[in-house]
């Protein structure tokens, strides 16, 4: 995911565009990692990015709280419409928004410890793809398991999934998420991270902690 380019620059935008965004009826505060941009929703290719990342999730039953790119996978997407595959996204499942504590914590990380992905879950996961995803497809998607967890705080879950782009590439991506609680909300923070060889999956776990650390110090408990 390359989290150090631009760190400089991004951890000065990172202090300039901390925000609180509003999930129920309590606000968390969230700003990009080092490495990731806020989108500018005035121009054309980012809020299309944007209004896309944001169908699909709601697509899956998920609400958008904030979508960083990468930011040098940003500035390439809005010279040449390359595929954004680096983004860290901060949101939370619609059915657990207003009544989540660190037990629905460890009993989702419970059901997610064995979860496979059935043909049918498959089948409604490419759909919802193909309908948000601007010609991008899923060719593929395996659940890894839990890589890690702190009981009752947060787990840590992994994907490796095949994107096709609209022009016929292939990406393997690891899609990771962390899934934690802010007070009553349940939240799952996902890294995407093009997987590039074996030590892919441990490098793109140590940044999602990374991730994971910086938002549980700005969303105390």
């Amino acid at each position: 995911m390359r989290l150090l380019v631009l760190m400089i620059a991004c951890l000065i935008s990172s202090a300039a565009l901390s925000r609180d965004a509003k999930v129920g009826n309590t606000t968390v505060n969230v700003s990009p990692p080092a490495g990731f941009c806020e989108v500018d929703k005035t121009n054309k290719v980012d809020s299309g990015w944007l209004a896309s990342t944001t169908d699909l999730l709601k697509g899956s039953g998920v609400f958008t709280i904030a979508a960083f790119p990468d930011c040098s996978d940003l500035k390439k997407s809005r010279q040449s419409g390359q595929f954004i595959a680096s983004k860290v996204l901060i949101t939370a499942p619609f059915s657990a928004v207003g009544n989540a504590s660190s037990e629905s914590v460890t009993s989702t990380c419970d059901e997610l410890r064995s979860k496979q992905y059935s043909d049918q879950e498959k089948v409604e996961m490419a759909k919802t793809v193909k309908e948000f995803a601007n010609g991008n497809s899923v060719s593929d998607s395996v659940i890894l398991g839990i890589l890690d967890e702190t009981k009752g705080e947060v787990c840590y879950v992994g994907t490796l999934q095949k994107v096709k782009t609209k022009d016929g590439e292939l990406h393997p991506l690891l899609s990771f998420f962390a899934v934690t609680y802010v007070r009553n909300n349940m939240m799952f923070l996902y890294q995407m991270t093009p997987y590039v060889d074996a030590t892919s999956t441990s490098t793109a776990l140590a940044n999602l902690k990374i991730v994971y650390l910086e938002f549980a110090r700005a969303n105390p408990k």
